[in-house]
């Protein structure tokens, strides 16, 4: 039986800075809904001094994990959600912000509401990168635009055999939504046993809502609800990519590859 309805998914490295202000929008967005739920923050063997965080946040549903070494994204996550409670599973990166009243619950009751397994917002980015991280304070300050491949469409290219994204205005089924912000129900996370660990960085989420739809299931984008998203704060796309695209191909062919 599940204790709370939403169990927060965290995973930190070299990104307290981020923390904070992400910690404060989620608290913001949740506290007059009527939604039980908890946050879980893992702490990837970073180095960071979370001591503040957790003297700060230690009685308002935020738990703080530490792991001995730094297994990647997936296995994060995978750890978390052995310790979480909730009914479904919000993962959100630590260099997001929840920018818009009542994100979470406006997210949830679509995912509950078109029976979806998955479900991803819009992803936003500042015109002038690398100004992060900011607070709710601070946002009327930032021209904020539409960050590219936050979900894939199901359409895939015959040339090059990879997933097309397009710009969507409107709510539908997509082939997967980032990682960086998605929420899902927990029982199909353990279901599909969560994260593939053997991806490091990037490619993992894909894989994920790949195994979900190879079930008959739905993963929906919804355009309507926004986030914030700051992005590659720490890790660089050119060390990771090209050997998550390897496995993910050795594993699941030209299927949906980008």
């Amino acid at each position: 039986m599940n204790d709370v309805d939403l169990s927060i998914q965290i995973v930190n490295y070299k990104t307290k800075k981020y923390l904070e202000p992400l910690l404060e929008s989620i608290s913001d967005d949740l506290v007059n809904e009527n939604l039980s739920y908890e946050v879980l923050v893992l702490d990837n063997s970073s180095g960071d001094n979370l001591n503040d965080i957790i003297d700060e946040w230690n009685d308002r549903n935020v738990h703080v994990y530490f792991s001995d070494a730094n297994n990647g994204f997936g296995a994060g996550h995978n750890l978390l959600a052995n310790k979480a409670k909730g009914k479904y599973l919000l993962l959100l990166n630590p260099d997001t912000l929840i920018i818009e009243k009542q994100t979470i619950p406006r997210l949830l009751k679509t995912l509950v509401k078109n029976n979806a397994l998955v479900i991803g917002p819009a992803l936003l980015q500042m015109k002038d990168a690398g100004k992060g991280p900011i607070s709710l304070k601070d946002k009327p300050k930032f021209k904020l635009m539409p960050q590219e491949w936050d979900h894939g469409e199901l359409v895939v290219s015959k040339k090059d055999k990879v997933t097309i994204f397009s710009e969507r205005l409107v709510l539908g089924e997509v082939a997967w939504v980032s990682g960086a912000a998605l929420l899902m129900q927990r029982s199909t996370f353990n279901e599909i046993d969560g994260f593939d660990e053997n991806f490091f960085l990037y490619k993992e989420e894909e894989d994920l809502c790949l195994r979900i739809r190879k079930k008959g299931h739905s993963v929906l984008y919804d355009p309507n609800v926004k986030i914030l998203h700051f992005g590659s704060v720490v890790a660089f796309k050119d060390k990771y990519f090209a050997a998550s695209l390897a496995y993910y191909r050795e594993k699941n062919g030209d299927e949906d590859t980008v």
